[in-house]
């Protein structure tokens, strides 16, 4: 599919099209006619899915580093309380 794209027209509709926006910005980019205000709003779009990506990422990671740690004290207390009993 890619390999079929070979003018910098094509990528930008092929970007535009896979945008994670609803239709009617879609369709908005679409329409455009002007390639360079095409790009720079596509750009903008993509900028925002990356920063989004980024907050997501760096959230998952420090809700597993919370996870882990709270893991790790509940693992504690009940070893040892059972140490405690014996």
């Amino acid at each position: 599919m890619l390999r079929d794209i070979d003018k910098p027209e094509k990528l930008l509709h092929f970007v535009a099209t896979n945008l994670n926006v609803d239709i009617a910005e879609k369709q908005f980019l679409l329409e455009k006619t002007d390639y360079k205000q095409r790009a720079f709003k596509t750009l903008q779009h993509l900028s925002v899915e990356l920063q989004l990506l980024e907050l997501k990422t760096k959230f998952s990671k420090e809700h597993v580093l919370i996870l882990i740690n709270n893991s790790a004290i509940i693992f504690c207390n009940n070893n040892c309380a059972q140490y405690k009993k014996n």
